[in-house]
């Protein structure tokens, strides 16, 4: 599998980035107040027996300080951990069903995925509720409030 086979099953999700009130495609999302979420794949890339895993890197760009960095409070990743709570905690666990290794990465903070249908099983479940997470997120940023 190939960073374009994974783009291109992005592609499909574009209308549900849209609902969100999100811009942007293939992975690079944004937000008008200045919310970057970008789809991070596994640095080691593709592998037969593990697949590959991604997240959900969150900064907010309009608190980079004088050098262009974004200070780590304005920064956060989605991982399995943080939909538990909002999909149930066996939801996620229900999709690895017959892979038990790949399952065993969830633990890890990664959505694994070993071929296109699962990348969109998972997308179909995880991305709606992620982009809902980091809208509020980003919403909690912007008036101060935790």
């Amino acid at each position: 599998m190939k960073r374009a086979d994974v783009d291109e099953v992005l592609r499909e999700f574009d209308e549900v980035v849209r609902r969100a009130g999100f811009t942007g495609n293939r992975g690079n999302y944004r937000l008008v107040n200045g919310v970057h979420v970008k789809v991070l794949l596994d640095k080691f890339g593709w592998d037969p027996q593990l697949g590959w895993g991604f997240l959900l890197d969150v900064t907010d760009s309009s608190k980079k300080d004088d050098w262009g960095k974004v200070p780590p409070e304005s920064r956060m990743q989605v991982i399995p951990y943080t939909l538990q709570k909002a999909l149930g905690r066996n939801k996620l666990s229900e999709l690895y069903a017959d892979n038990p290794v790949l399952r065993s990465r969830l633990r890890s903070g990664w959505f694994a995925f070993d071929h296109a249908d699962r990348l969109r099983a998972l997308l179909a479940t995880v991305l709606e509720p992620a982009l809902t997470h980091v809208r509020a997120w980003s919403e909690t940023e912007l008036t101060g409030r935790v």
